[in-house]
């Protein structure tokens, strides 16, 4: 990885989730593009809603002290990105809300059924799109 960092000039290098955040160091060390962050999820809020669901209250508490954890580590990686992408504005103001200042994009994922008019005759089915 830190060749290839090294003998390319790549101009931006997207992280997938948060749990490769853990390269962030090396990568920009070993290279000048812009690091963008793409998140898929607020990984903590997953972790607040398993706490939720919990009747047991050690699962209950371990669950939370572990979202407290992520959220911990949310808040101090993604201000090192120089810039983050999002799926949504509610995820834009969750992350804006937790002090992000770098700078946050959304780029929702989902079609627009009124401006989306395939060509049924050219469609093969069955077909999955993303």
């Amino acid at each position: 990885m830190i060749r290839e960092l090294r003998n390319s000039d790549y101009d931006i290098i997207q992280f997938e989730g948060l749990f490769v955040s853990l390269y962030l160091p090396a990568v920009r060390k070993h290279s000048k593009a812009k690091l963008i962050y793409r998140a898929h999820n607020i990984e903590n809020q997953i972790w607040w809603r398993l706490a939720l669901q919990k009747i047991d209250p050690f699962k209950k508490s371990y669950l939370r002290m572990h979202a407290r954890r992520i959220k911990n580590y949310e808040q101090q990686q993604l201000n090192k990105f120089d810039a983050i992408t999002v799926f949504s504005d509610h995820d834009k103001e969750t992350l804006t809300g937790y002090g992000i200042n770098v700078p946050i994009e959304v780029l929702p994922i989902a079609l627009n059924p009124d401006k989306y008019k395939p060509d049924i005759k050219k469609t093969e089915f069955p077909s999955l799109f993303f």
